[in-house]
């Protein structure tokens, strides 16, 4: 299992999710977050930050945890943090998948 380093700070600006595995690790993050909060998903922003979402930290933790799983690797804890919105956690999971050759 591949750990993702959420200090690297090599990452590109996150506007909107430019790949089709950047895309899927977006959406998958946009409907966790919907289905823990009981909320639509078109009202999870993309670019909005974790706690304005209404994530508290052992929320994002578990979300990280959660992502990780599904992914096959681990995430740090604190990478929800570090790239605190959908499109930054996205970008920089699927950048560092890429990597570590394990994203397409």
């Amino acid at each position: 299992m591949t750990t993702l380093d959420p200090t690297r700070h090599d990452t590109l600006p996150a506007t909107a999710p430019e790949t089709d595995d950047e895309e899927r690790i977006a959406g998958w993050l946009r409907k966790y977050i919907a289905d823990l909060l009981a909320i639509p998903e078109e009202k999870v922003g993309l670019d909005v930050a974790f706690h304005r979402i209404g994530l508290d930290s052992s929320a994002a933790v578990a979300m990280t945890g959660d992502l990780g799983d599904w992914l096959g690797c681990e995430i740090d804890a604190a990478a929800a943090y570090e790239y605190p919105t959908i499109l930054k956690l996205s970008r920089t999971v699927m950048l560092e998948r890429r990597r570590t050759g394990h994203g397409a």
